[in-house]
C-alpha cells in the first residue's frame, strides 16, 4: 500500500523551510538525512542496507 504524502508549499513557505535547514548545524541536518534514508529503506526492503564496495586484485608484472 503506498502512502505517500505529497505537500504543495507556497513561495514563502519554501523560504521558511530553507532557512530553517540552512539555520541548523552540519550534525543535525546530516542526523535527518540518515532518518530520511532509514524511512526509505524500511519502505523499500528489496534496496541493501548498507552501501556495497567492490574490490579488484590485480597482479602487476614486475618492473
Amino acid at each position: 500500500m503506498n502512502k505517500s504524502v505529497v505537500r504543495k508549499l507556497d513561495l514563502h513557505q519554501r523560504t521558511n523551510d530553507l532557512n530553517y535547514w540552512l539555520s541548523r548545524s552540519q550534525e543535525e541536518r546530516l542526523a535527518a538525512v540518515k532518518l530520511l534514508l532509514e524511512q526509505y529503506l524500511d519502505l523499500h526492503d528489496e534496496i541493501p542496507r548498507r552501501l556495497q564496495r567492490v574490490y579488484k586484485v590485480i597482479e602487476r608484472k614486475p618492473s
